[in-house]
């Protein structure tokens, strides 16, 4: 009984022969009554043949007329002179009228029915009066005998009963199974992907809604197996961007402990691979909060436009450094409840970039403004911009630094994907595109404004 299968199969069954035990049923009661009507007719029409008849036997009593009567009508009559009791017919037994029934008959109506003989058996009856105010007679059969139809309809309705109690259980294995078989696709599907085969995908049949399971776990896995995919390119590239400055470290000591490399020289590369590495390490933990929803954030009321500000004078002195002009356009106030340390990481994460790609003598553009009911931080540079393609994808890990490491200078290829995270953190999302007027690339984040 633990199987889904037999359950199926005995609901089935069990439904479809509570049906037809229903529908005998009702098909039985409608024979029967219909057999009684007939009964009851048949017992009128002799009623109404009779009380001429019973007039002379009334009066002359001849027990060869009596006993032509009982042979012709083939049921018990009983007679009442006015004001006397309904006796039978060559025999003893008194029938006694319901009160509405000896109502009609004194207003002269004809009635039939069903009544209780003397012995606690079921009658059908037809009772008529007798012309002239002579009496009453009634013609009654047995209930039992009004019957041999719906018997006949029995014997008929039996072996067709069993044939469809058949034809219900064979329907029943048919549909457990069209029902049970899908489910255990999608089990044995589901096993697969446990154990670690993430190409396994469920057939998408059977009814509708176990199609939309199937669906929904081909969909799931499809994604599982693209975040397999990229966690291992993710692996691939921490592992390449880990091993450039270890083996620059490992190469500059070696050469220092042989007397090739000046203490300098050393220190300085040194120290350079060192934040290097620092710098991927920091970003590779954020990463790793954010997935694990560990990230801190603070929210409060705080003006975005002056948040902006904030994060251009802090990329102050290195815009200085790379002779870039640094542009801030932040003169509305941007009232918001948000983290604003969040943010002045994410638009630190954006400037530094822009300044990064951007030529000595160019600008960046950083702008805070409303659109709508959101507010807008754009970064802009002034560097070799992006190509259509890349506008959808220049938030993944390392897909700008795997693409133009070799062509433009590159940082760890984590800052725009901590940028996307931050910001959906925050309640907001991030967009990348070309700038307004001019060649380079222009990023933004997205945040709700009011409280």
């Amino acid at each position: 009984m633990r199987s889904l299968r037999v359950r199926l199969f005995l609901a089935f069954l069990g439904t479809s022969l509570l049906v037809l035990l229903v529908m005998g049923g009702v098909a039985v009661g409608m024979a029967r009554r219909a057999a009684e009507r007939a009964t009851l007719r048949e017992l009128r029409n002799q009623v109404l043949a009779l009380p001429a008849q019973a007039q002379g036997i009334m009066g002359v009593r001849r027990m060869a007329i009596v006993r032509h009567l009982l042979a012709v009508s083939g049921a018990r009559i009983f007679l009442a002179e006015p004001g006397g009791d309904l006796r039978e017919l060559g025999g003893n037994e008194v029938f006694v009228l319901p009160a509405e029934v000896a109502s009609a008959l004194d207003q002269g109506e004809v009635v039939t029915g069903r009544a209780e003989g003397a012995g606690g058996e079921r009658l059908l009856f037809a009772a008529a009066p007798i012309g002239g105010g002579a009496g009453v007679i009634v013609v009654a059969r047995p209930a039992s005998e009004a019957n041999p139809g719906f018997l006949a309809l029995a014997g008929v309705m039996l072996p067709a009963f069993l044939l469809a109690a058949l034809a219900s259980a064979v329907a029943a294995a048919l549909l457990s199974g069209a029902t049970e078989r899908p489910l255990a696709a999608l089990a044995a599907t589901c096993s697969r992907l446990a154990s670690g085969n993430l190409s396994a995908r469920a057939p998408e049949t059977g009814p509708d809604e176990i199609k939309g399971v199937a669906r929904a776990l081909n969909f799931m896995a499809g994604e599982l197996e693209r975040a397999r995919e990229r966690e291992r390119e993710f692996l691939m590239s921490v592992s390449h961007e880990l091993r450039t400055p270890l083996t620059a470290v490992r190469g500059y000591a070696e050469a220092l402990a042989e007397g090739a490399a000046g203490p300098e020289e050393a220190a300085r590369v040194v120290l350079g691979e060192a934040g290097r590495l620092e710098r991927l390490v920091g970003d590779l933990l954020d990463l790793a909060r954010m997935g694990a929803r560990e990230f801190s954030v603070t929210m409060t009321e705080v003006d975005l436009a002056q948040v902006a500000r904030e994060a251009a004078d802090a990329a102050g002195e290195a815009a200085r450094r790379a002779r870039v002009e640094l542009v801030l356009e932040a003169e509305e106030p941007l009232p918001a409840r948000t983290d604003p340390i969040r943010v002045r990481q994410a638009l630190a994460n954006l400037l530094e970039n822009a300044l990064r790609v951007t030529p000595e003598g160019g600008q960046v553009r950083m702008r805070a403004r409303r659109e709508g009911s959101l507010a807008s931080l754009e970064v802009e540079d002034d560097g070799p911009g992006l190509e259509p393609e890349d506008l959808v994808r220049a938030f993944d890990r390392f897909y700008l630094w795997r693409k133009y490491r070799g062509e433009r200078r590159v940082g760890t290829g984590l800052g725009l994907a901590i940028v996307k995270g931050l910001a959906s953190l925050l309640g907001g999302r991030v967009e990348a595109g070309k700038a307004e007027q001019r060649k380079g690339a222009r990023f933004r984040i997205l945040l709700p404004l009011g409280a």
